[in-house]
């Protein structure tokens, strides 16, 4: 993963290294931004915030899934909401190939409400026709939400 824990410097573009946000219709209707005044351990986190009416917004980032096909991956990361309302925040982890979302899963129950920091984790079986995974952060409503410390990492074969 490249800036996991939100230690880089800010880009040049006012984004977040490594990161890239995705919303429903409405780019300006969230505001995602480095926070050095609330994290979960380090010098900062992602602070995710709607600013208008658009339903979702996600920060993510896909690699490639050469030697991943048959592994089990497990997404994890700390989160903190604060009047997350709607269904809250979800993290995401799915996998691309032929062109195309080949499989997913969403976070179960989505964190809504007022959350202090807590770790949360998602794991998906990485089929073997998969060309990168993709993982995220989403919130869906109003209300703020945190992200700090992801982790990616690969199950131990039973």
């Amino acid at each position: 993963l490249v800036n996991a824990d939100f230690e880089s410097t800010p880009a040049l573009d006012g984004g977040i290294e490594g990161w890239e946000p995705t919303t429903h219709a409405n780019q300006d209707g969230w505001v995602f931004a480095l926070d050095d005044g609330t994290m979960h351990a380090g010098r900062a986190s992602v602070r995710i915030r709607r600013s208008g009416n658009d339903p979702w917004g996600m920060l993510h980032q896909t690699l490639p899934a050469a030697g991943l096909g048959g592994e089990t991956l497990e997404l994890s990361a700390w989160l903190r909401t604060d009047r997350a309302d709607g269904e809250g925040a979800i993290l995401v982890l799915r996998t691309l190939a032929n062109g195309s979302v080949d499989k997913h899963v969403f976070m179960k129950p989505p964190v809504a409400g007022t959350r202090d920091w807590t770790r949360y984790s998602v794991r998906l079986a990485i089929p073997r026709n998969s060309i990168a995974v993709g993982i995220g952060v989403m919130m869906q409503g109003g209300g703020t939400l945190w992200l700090d410390d992801v982790a990616l990492v690969a199950l131990p074969s039973l």
